[in-house]
């Protein structure tokens, strides 16, 4: 796995990651507790761990993560989806919290004229699917892998966010 760094101040992780997918993206994830600093700051924007998106980013599929209501040891997971520039919330079919510290694998693929998600807990070497997402949509080729991305708002982030990722596939 490498460990991305957000620093304070900034949108993007060090090192940068992106690149060319194809129609199918495997990660694994672990989110280390510099998230909870989220909590820190009223806004609930949703924050993006990985996904594919289209070569300007108006069409994607991403995994993001948003505050629960209460601090807690962990973020809400949310299908982050935008189709032709809008944001879109798509709908896990299970309410799934991702705990700090605990590794999780995300699959993104497209199946004939929709994609989907799926979210899963790693659990000594077996996979536990948590909950999926389906969403009718189109991005078109090529596919790029969008990194992680914190957003408060327009703002860059206010805090130094890690996470751990290891793209599969």
């Amino acid at each position: 796995m490498t460990t991305y760094l957000i620093k304070k101040g900034q949108k993007y992780p060090t090192p940068r990651l992106w690149g060319s997918v194809g129609d199918r993206l495997e990660f694994d994830f672990i989110l280390d507790e510099s998230w909870n600093q989220l909590y820190l700051d009223a806004d609930n924007s949703t924050h993006k761990i990985c996904g594919v998106s289209d070569l300007f980013g108006s069409n994607s599929m991403r995994l993001g993560v948003r505050r629960r209501p209460e601090p807690t040891d962990g973020l809400v997971a949310v299908p982050y989806l935008h189709i032709k520039g809008k944001i879109v919330y798509g709908v896990f079919d299970n309410r799934t919290i991702l705990n700090y510290g605990k590794r999780y694998k995300c699959v993104i693929h497209k199946v004939n004229n929709y994609w989907a998600q799926k979210l899963y807990e790693v659990v000594g070497g077996t996979s536990i699917l948590l909950a999926t997402c389906n969403h009718a949509m189109s991005i078109g080729w090529p596919y790029r892998l969008s990194g992680p991305y914190i957003e408060v708002g327009s703002a860059p982030s206010k805090w130094r966010i890690l996470t751990e990722i290891e793209i599969i596939k």
